[in-house]
């Protein structure tokens, strides 16, 4: 089973969550070709099988956990062709040494092939990697928003948050506010905070309290710890913008809100 230092929170913080977004994913695997038939097929150079069996191997569908045949399998497939999730496997092994001795220069040679693809995980990995210079390698903040930016485009949530605060810091509150609101509609709490505080001080956009208040009541919703005391903050500091029609109005835009994830979840 892939194994993640959770007890190092650079590495296992951002590491984690692809392995058990992973491991979700894995109880889907069509099971319509045999262990056999894929090491026969994977004996042959069939890079789709190759791939297959790492998989199985790696979480041990169909077999028993092994995580030196999961990458050798994996290898094959990310090495032979245009695989970028076999390839974005083979970093994580590197990076936490599953199967194979720890590299962090190979963790990030395979993180790059892949972020090159296409791959919107292995762009946010790779961003968190220039940013705090995590596997060995410097930091540079420029190169950490350019892959950040890459994965956000293709609607990753956190790297949305991740490059709107990067850019937030330049400052550039226009971009800043615009990718913190995309992250906060797909969830990031941190990211509706950010929003609701945007929204408050006219930042980036023009102001506007009621969705300002919108952001908090949700926030306070998802669990975040300050979120309920700033949302009732805001009636008592602008009571004029925020009348009890304006409060009622924001309270029904987070319901609407919570209601659609709540629709999106049960569809998923």
């Amino acid at each position: 089973m892939v194994k993640v230092d959770i007890g190092s929170c650079r590495s296992g913080r951002f590491l984690r969550g692809a392995v058990i977004g992973f491991a979700l994913t894995m109880s889907t695997i069509a099971s319509a070709q045999s262990l056999a038939e894929l090491q026969a097929s994977a004996k042959k150079g069939d890079a789709a099988a190759q791939y297959q069996l790492g998989r199985r191997y790696l979480l041990g569908i169909g077999t028993t956990v092994d995580d030196k045949e999961a990458f050798k399998f994996l290898k094959q497939a990310a090495d032979k062709g245009n695989n970028l999730e076999a390839s974005h496997l083979v970093a994580i092994c590197f990076a936490t040494e599953t199967g194979i001795k720890k590299s962090d220069r190979e963790a990030m040679r395979y993180f790059e092939k892949a972020a090159t693809g296409g791959h919107a995980d292995a762009q946010f990995k790779l961003g968190t990697c220039y940013e705090t210079g995590i596997l060995g390698g410097k930091t540079d903040t420029t190169t950490a928003m350019k892959w950040y930016l890459a994965a956000a485009k293709q609607g990753h949530a956190r790297a949305q948050y991740k490059y709107a605060k990067l850019v937030y810091a330049i400052p550039d509150a226009a971009a800043s506010a615009e990718w913190y609101r995309k992250a906060a509609e797909q969830g990031v709490i941190e990211a509706q905070i950010m929003t609701g505080h945007l929204y408050k001080l006219g930042q980036g956009q023009g102001k506007d309290l009621v969705e300002a208040m919108k952001w908090y009541l949700i926030a306070a919703r998802l669990g975040h710890p300050d979120a309920k005391k700033l949302a009732e903050e805001l009636p008592k500091l602008w009571p004029r913008d925020l009348n009890e029609e304006s409060v009622l109005k924001a309270k029904q835009r987070a319901e609407a809100y919570l209601e659609q994830q709540g629709e999106l979840a049960k569809a998923q």
